[in-house]
C-alpha cells in the first residue's frame, strides 16, 4: 500500500525478500556498516513481518529507497506495544520530513492493528532526533538507560557509551492527533505546526560555555535543586562530529548528561518538550508530574 503521509515522499509497507535486502543495504550506507553484523538481518525482518511487524519504506519521486522505519510487537510494564528497533534516512533527504512520514505512517498502521502505544530509543544528545521525537511526534520520556546497544561497529558511534532515553508515542492522544493532523510548515522540514508554543524552563539544570574550535562544552556551575517544575537541560549541536573531531569532549557530556537525566528522572520528572536553538544546539524541557 502506497501512502504520501503529507509529504513529497511515498511510503510503502514492505513485504517481499528483495525489498527487504533493499532496506538491509540501506541499513549499511546510513550507519556506515563495513560488515553489515550490526544491521537488522532479511530473514528477521521475513519472520517477524509475518507475526505484525511493520517494515515501512520511503521511496522519492525517481522510485528510489532513502528511507525505513522497522518496528514490531513487544510488552512494556505490562502493556501490548509497537517497538520501533530502527528508523533511518540516507544523509542527502535529510531535513526534509521523511522521518515524520514515516512515524506517522507507522502510526496509522499500528491503530489499525488495534494498539495505542509505539516506544523507542534515541541518543539524548542528537539535536535532530530530539527535535523529532518530542517536538514534531509529541512523544515524551521518563526512563534513560546506560550503554543500551553496547559497542557498535559504526563509526558514528565512535566508542561512546550507547546511551538512550526511552520514548513513549500515546498515539490517540490529543496532542499526537494535533500533529498528525497538521502539515509540516513551510520552510522548516519536518516541524508541525500543532506543537504547543514551547514554555521556559523556570531553573536550568546546566550552563554552557565555549570550549574553542566551535564546541560548546558543559559549564562548570552548581545544578539547581530539583524543587524547579520546569527545568531545562541544555545539549551542544553536532554531536557526532564532536564525537569525530572533540572525543575528550563528548564524553564528557555523555557523562555529565547521564547524570542530570538519571537525578531529575528518579524524582519524578518526564521529558516532554524539546526547543532548538541552531548553533547552541538547544535544551530540553523536564515537567515534575505527580
Amino acid at each position: 500500500m502506497d501512502h504520501l503521509g503529507g509529504g513529497p515522499y511515498v511510503i510503502r509497507q514492505l513485504d517481499t525478500v528483495e525489498a527487504f535486502a533493499d532496506v538491509f543495504a540501506l541499513e549499511q550506507r546510513v550507519w556506515e556498516l563495513a560488515s553489515g553484523d550490526d544491521a537488522v538481518p532479511v530473514h528477521v525482518m521475513v519472520a517477524t513481518v509475518k507475526c505484525g511487524a511493520l517494515v515501512l519504506g520511503a521511496y522519492d519521486g525517481a522510485g528510489a529507497l532513502v528511507g525505513f522505519a522497522y518496528s514490531f510487537f513487544g510488552r512494556r510494564r505490562g502493556e501490548l506495544l509497537h517497538w520501533s528497533h530502527i528508523l533511518g534516512v540516507l544523509p542527502e533527504h535529510r531535513g526534509r520530513g521523511v522521518a515524520r512520514q514515516l512515524k506517522f505512517a507507522q502510526r496509522e498502521r499500528v491503530l489499525a492493528q488495534g494498539l495505542g502505544l509505539i516506544a523507542w530509543t534515541f541518543d539524548p544528545l542528537q539535536v535532530e532526533n530530539a527535535h523529532l521525537n518530542l517536538t514534531v511526534l509529541g512523544a515524551t520520556s521518563s526512563e534513560y538507560l546506560r550503554d543500551v546497544y553496547g559497542s557498535s561497529e559504526s563509526p558514528l558511534h565512535r566508542g561512546v557509551a550507547t546511551d538512550r532515553l526511552v520514548v513513549e508515542w500515546r498515539l490517540d492522544s490529543p496532542a499526537v492527533r494535533a500533529r498528525a493532523s497538521a502539515a509540516p510548515q513551510s520552510g522548516t522540514p519536518g516541524a508541525s505546526p500543532a506543537a504547543a508554543p514551547a514554555s521556559r524552563p523556570d531553573a536550568w539544570v546546566n550552563g554552557v560555555r565555549s570550549a574553542g574550535g566551535g564546541w560548546l562544552a558543559w559549564e562548570d556551575a552548581p545544578r539547581p535543586a530539583t524543587g524547579a517544575a520546569r527545568p531545562g537541560l541544555r545539549v551542544p549541536p553536532r554531536f557526532t562530529d564532536m564525537l569525530r573531531e572533540a572525543p575528550t569532549l563528548a564524553l564528557d557530556w555523555r557523562s555529565r548528561t547521564r547524570e542530570a537525566f538519571e537525578a531529575y528522572l528518579v524524582r519524578g520528572f518526564v521529558v516532554d518538550d524539546f526547543v532548538r536553538d541552531g548553533d547552541r544546539g538547544g535544551h530540553y524541557v523536564l515537567t515534575r508530574i505527580g
